[in-house]
């Protein structure tokens, strides 16, 4: 992360406090911050929280789902969620509503008593007053019209007003919320994680706690810079704005090289590789730009953009190693990790001495998961032993560290694109059985990576020219 990156994220993020959903999304996740906080909403001070979720997401197949900021259950069996509002710019009771209708639906099961719906309480914090009566909190109530008698159904509603200070407790926490440099005695969990949420003790080094949200506000930078890209490419041309918004979103750190290039409508190889006419569609002035400032490859850092969900899990996943190649890199895990990623050479990127050939010399197996061969990375592995007419090497380059220094390297490598591989891979499926299963919508296939290859290296020799 660059310092100029380090620096905007600090001017960021100290402008936020824990009413923003950025802060209070990652606070949500602590128990001790839920339980302290919702002592003082529910006026419950001997209240135990058994679970605690952030951003828990409760899906409807054929329904809208729905996000809870936080959601906690109770020693007592009560069930909370918990939702920050900044804006006052949707249908507040009826968003809380559906929520409490989704997640009451979720918590029970097929066939089972109505006596065993739970007890659910909605809190709603805004940072205005929701209802114009000057409360700092607003209970609501079912009762019958006319008797004032109250009918409990096991929903609670609570709405409380950020902004309002009425001298009460809830109104001093709402200041630990709201304001900048407010924290309390009285809520030393809320005021001691926002603090370290908001600041940087030493020089440029960021606390554990802010790196957490550094990813956060990434993918909220994103679109904010991407339309202020537009607006400057009025003035210097659509492409070439949009261009050079992104060249700066990846030198800060902000999103990756695939991503840049995804968001241009460029391959990334394109995109990073001036000599072989990346950026022709932007300005000469800003090769030189790409070449002395595209962040350098972190097998940590780097994100796998455009791999999907499943691949960047398993990425982060505790134990797992990661090769050195800037460009294609291969996450894997298991008592023979090490010996797959090793010595990723730059140019050997998918051949024999490759992660995907030592997984070809351990006998291995590929398994596709609703993807079809055009996503089977191991042809290409046939690509790089088999002889064809039109198989030649390109030039590519990468930001690397060499030394302790970024540097721009350049590497000769095979050219693949993998524009038959559904075809070999039918041709494959019909000599050869390949196990498949349906998993819903999913067709998942599980193969020996050594046939593969043996079939595809034969298949193109036959047929590629």
């Amino acid at each position: 992360m660059s310092d100029r990156s380090i620096q905007k994220f600090k001017e960021y993020v100290q402008k936020l406090n824990p009413i923003d959903d950025i802060i209070f999304r990652k606070m949500a996740e602590n128990k001790e911050f839920c339980e302290e906080i919702l002592r003082t909403f529910l006026q419950d001070y001997q209240l135990k929280v058994l679970n605690n979720k952030s951003q828990y997401a409760i899906t409807n197949i054929e329904r809208r789902s729905v996000i809870l900021d936080a959601y906690c259950e109770l020693r007592d069996g009560r069930r909370v969620n918990i939702e920050v509002q900044n804006a006052d710019n949707v249908n507040h009771q009826k968003r809380v509503r559906y929520y409490s209708s989704v997640l009451t639906t979720s918590l029970m099961k097929k066939g089972e008593s109505f006596d065993n719906v739970p007890e659910v309480c909605m809190i709603y914090i805004c940072n205005f007053d929701i209802f114009k009566e000057n409360k700092s909190s607003y209970l609501i109530k079912r009762v019958i019209a006319g008797s004032n008698t109250e009918v409990d159904n096991g929903l609670k509603e609570i709405y409380i007003s950020a902004n309002i200070n009425d001298g009460t407790i809830l109104s001093e926490l709402m200041g630990v919320f709201t304001k900048d440099d407010c924290y309390s005695d009285n809520f030393p969990v809320t005021s001691k994680m926002k603090y370290d949420f908001k600041y940087v003790k030493e020089g440029n080094k960021m606390t554990d706690a802010m790196k957490e949200l550094y990813d956060i506000f990434k993918e909220e930078s994103k679109d904010k810079w991407i339309k202020e890209g537009k607006k400057e490419g009025r003035k210097e041309g659509i492409k070439e704005g949009v261009i050079n918004t992104l060249l700066m979103l990846v030198k800060d750190g902000i999103i990756s090289v695939e991503d840049a290039a995804k968001r241009a409508n460029l391959s990334v190889s394109t995109f990073q590789n001036p000599d072989a006419g990346v950026h022709w569609t932007v300005g000469r002035k800003y090769w030189q730009i790409i070449r002395d400032n595209w962040p350098a490859y972190d097998k940590k850092l780097t994100p796998t953009n455009t791999m999907g969900a499943v691949a960047e899990m398993f990425r982060l996943w505790e134990g797992t190693v990661r090769s050195d190649h800037p460009a294609r890199s291969v996450a894997a895990w298991g008592k023979n990790a090490l010996y797959l990623t090793k010595n990723h050479d730059l140019s050997d990127i998918l051949g024999k001495a490759s992660p995907v050939g030592r997984l070809y010399e351990l006998d291995g197996k590929v398994l596709l998961i609703g993807v079809g061969y055009d996503k089977n990375t191991s042809l290409h592995l046939a690509d790089t032993v088999a002889n064809y007419g039109g198989k030649h090497n390109v030039t590519e380059h990468s930001a690397v560290m060499e030394e302790g220094k970024r540097v721009w390297k350049a590497y000769e490598t095979l050219y693949v694109n993998g524009e038959d591989f559904n075809e070999i891979g039918e041709a494959f499926e019909r000599e050869r059985d390949v196990k498949k299963v349906k998993l819903g919508n999913c067709e998942i296939r599980l193969m020996r990576q050594r046939d593969l290859v043996d079939f595809a290296k034969k298949w193109i020799e036959e047929n590629r020219r």
